[in-house]
């Protein structure tokens, strides 16, 4: 649904804030969980998890001043990633699970979840100077990666039949996963420096996983607009869907005039909880 929503006078302990940062962005929703409703979506851009402009918004942010007074659900995108399944997971090899995709290194810290709609974790690794500022100022009731979300989000929704593939697009980098009838099959994550290069690893990856043309589902989630040309340029070989904002929520109207395939990094965190 969608309609306004006047959420200046909101008493905390109705509202969630939820948080999302990657490599370009840093981006929040404020969530009421006793009315359903969305009531503010803000994005900043970021180059590189800058420390200090991420720290900058934390501390000068009208709304994020108030942080210690919401609950927080945060996901970040992370380094290196890694899904075990849940009868081989051993909280204590952690560390030795990430290390079979990413190198060793002292800068980073290793955490894991537990996924919500599949039989499996997630390991991955963060920048500890990020996370210990998220947890410094932030009430925390998650933390995910991206993968994880990307993962938890395509199978909650509604077209579990056939193949369908989540692509989260970012403005250098391509998040996919495949659900096959209901069952979660593959994910990864791709970095392009070109146009070129997001179209031949997305088609590189349609080949490899074999799904048949005639029998597949592309949804596309993005803040990229609609109109951008990587979308133009894979439409050329392939149909995609947009994304379109669960019905299930109200959104307050400065959300509501944003296209609709945009912040789902943010209200999908809701459906993944």
């Amino acid at each position: 649904m969608e309609t306004g929503n006047n959420y200046n006078k909101e008493p905390f302990e109705d509202l969630k804030l939820i948080l999302y940062i990657d490599q370009d962005s840093f981006s929040y929703s404020i969530f009421n969980k006793k009315k359903n409703s969305f009531l503010v979506v803000k994005n900043y851009s970021i180059e590189n998890y800058n420390f200090n402009t991420i720290k900058n918004i934390i501390e000068s942010d009208s709304y994020l001043i108030k942080k210690k007074s919401y609950k927080t659900l945060c996901v970040i995108d992370s380094y290196a990633s890694t899904f075990i399944p849940t009868p081989l997971f051993d909280k204590s090899n952690i560390d030795n699970y990430i290390n079979i995709v990413s190198e060793k290194d002292k800068a980073y810290q290793t955490k894991y979840v537990k996924q919500q709609f599949s039989d499996s974790y997630l390991i991955f690794k963060l920048k500890k100077d990020l996370l210990e500022l998220i947890e410094k100022n932030f009430q925390l009731i998650s933390l995910k990666s991206t993968a994880s979300l990307i993962v938890d989000y395509a199978l909650s929704l509604q077209q579990l039949k056939d193949n369908l593939l989540l692509v989260q697009v970012n403005k250098s980098n391509f998040h996919i996963t495949l659900i096959k009838n209901g069952q979660f099959i593959f994910y990864n994550k791709f970095h392009f420096d070109t146009h070129e290069d997001f179209v031949y690893y997305l088609m590189n990856c349609l080949h490899t996983l074999s799904i048949p043309i005639k029998n597949k589902i592309i949804l596309v989630m993005s803040n990229i607009n609609k109109e951008d040309i990587l979308f133009k340029k894979i439409k050329k070989y392939t149909q995609i869907s947009f994304m379109q904002r669960p019905e299930k929520f109200i959104y307050e109207n400065s959300i509501i005039i944003k296209e609709s395939h945009k912040h789902h990094n943010l209200i999908s965190q809701i459906i993944c909880e």
